[in-house]
């Protein structure tokens, strides 16, 4: 595995291939349209950057700080992630809720004795997560919130390997994509036959 300096002089954030396509793992998952991916081609920097323990405590805290901090959470597991602070509830002791900007989920009341300061050369790369949702495909019956059992099914078809991610429409907030797996259709149409 290469160093952690190394590793960063290949990340940089390129737009998306709106045809070709890439290949990318999904790192949280709250619904059909609201999921987060992460191309491939950074995961060695991921798993290298989750390694490093930060050495600089922070000395204030702020709302949309940019932090490094323990998502284990304790004192004998580390597992360091780049976050953005939400919250700072200081009544029993100094906690943050923050955004995983490389992963996409929110980890609530972390302890600042888990919190470091980001390096410098870690703030100047940006989010390496993008906020998706699934093209042509839409709740049940017409329903406003997703069923259950139809995450359940999207989280079957995609499975814990990494998918291939075409981009169908690209809004300001959120890229609509289709996805596939080893599968000659697409991740939506494979759900249709199955759920509807």
């Amino acid at each position: 595995m290469e160093n952690i300096e190394e590793l960063l002089k290949n990340v940089r954030l390129s737009q998306f291939e709106m045809e070709r396509g890439e290949e990318v793992d999904i790192t949280c998952i709250v619904d059909l349209r609201n999921f987060y991916i992460r191309p491939v081609k950074y995961t060695e920097f991921i798993e290298k950057f989750e390694t490093i323990k930060p050495q600089e405590k922070p000395t204030t805290l702020n709302i949309q700080d940019m932090v490094v901090f323990n998502l284990q959470l304790s004192d004998s597991a580390e597992k360091y992630v780049r976050g953005k602070i939400l919250f700072i509830d200081d009544t029993d002791g100094l906690k943050c809720d923050i955004f995983t900007v490389d992963y996409g989920f929110f980890e609530k009341s972390v302890p600042l004795k888990y919190i470091w300061n980001c390096e410098q050369k870690y703030l100047d790369i940006p989010q390496l997560i993008s906020h998706c949702g699934l093209a042509r495909y839409d709740p049940c019956d017409g329903e406003v919130e997703w069923p259950q059992e139809e995450i359940n099914v999207f989280k079957y078809y995609l499975g814990t390997e990494s998918v291939h991610m075409r981009i169908v429409e690209n809004n300001i907030d959120k890229l609509m994509v289709e996805l596939y797996n080893d599968q000659p259709e697409d991740i939506a149409s494979m759900m249709g036959y199955r759920i509807h």
